[in-house]
C-alpha cells in the first residue's frame, strides 16, 4: 500500500505541477531570443507527462493487486471461520448468507485498499497546489484551502 501511495503522490503531484511549468515556459519564452528557455521548460513538461503516465499506470496495477489480495484474504478468513464452526453453522446462518457476507466484505475491503494510492496523492497534490497558489496569489490560495476544508465536511 505504501508503494501505491507513493505512486499516487507522483501521479497526481506531477499533474499538479503542469500549470506551474507551463507558466514558466510562457513567462521565460516571451523574451525574444530565449528559445533555450522554451526548450528547457518543454522538456520539463514532457518529463512530467512521462512521470504522470508511468506512475499512474503502475499505481493502478499496484492498487488492483492490493484490492484483489485483500479481497482474497477476506474470503480465506470467512471460509476458514466457517470451516471451524462446522455443522453448527447451518443452525446460525441462512442458506446463501455466508456467501453474501463473504462477497460483500471482499468487495468493500478490496475497494478500501484500492483507494489508498489515489487518496494519498489527492491530499498531497491539493496541498501542493495550495502552496503554489499561496505563492502566486495569497487570496486565491486561501480560497482553495477554505473550499477544500468545507468540501470535506
Amino acid at each position: 500500500m505504501s508503494a501505491a501511495a507513493l505512486l499516487g503522490l507522483l501521479w497526481l503531484g506531477s499533474q499538479a505541477l503542469v500549470p506551474v511549468v507551463v507558466r514558466e515556459a510562457i513567462d521565460q519564452g516571451l523574451v525574444p531570443g530565449e528559445m533555450d528557455a522554451v526548450l528547457v521548460w518543454s522538456a520539463a513538461l514532457l518529463g512530467l507527462g512521462v512521470v504522470q503516465a508511468a506512475s499512474g499506470t503502475i499505481r493502478r496495477r499496484l492498487s488492483m493487486h492490493n484490492a484483489l489480495d485483500a479481497g482474497f484474504r477476506t474470503v480465506q478468513l470467512v471460509v476458514g471461520h466457517a470451516g471451524r464452526l462446522g455443522a453448527g453453522l447451518e443452525r446460525r446462518v441462512d442458506d446463501g448468507e455466508l456467501v453474501s457476507i463473504g462477497t460483500s466484505d471482499m468487495t468493500t475491503i478490496g475497494n478500501a485498499f484500492d483507494v489508498v494510492g489515489r487518496a494519498f496523492g489527492a491530499v498531497v497534490s491539493t496541498l501542493l497546489v495550495a502552496v503554489v497558489l499561496l505563492d502566486q496569489s495569497p487570496s486565491l490560495g486561501l480560497l482553495l484551502i477554505v473550499a477544500s476544508g468545507s468540501a470535506t465536511k
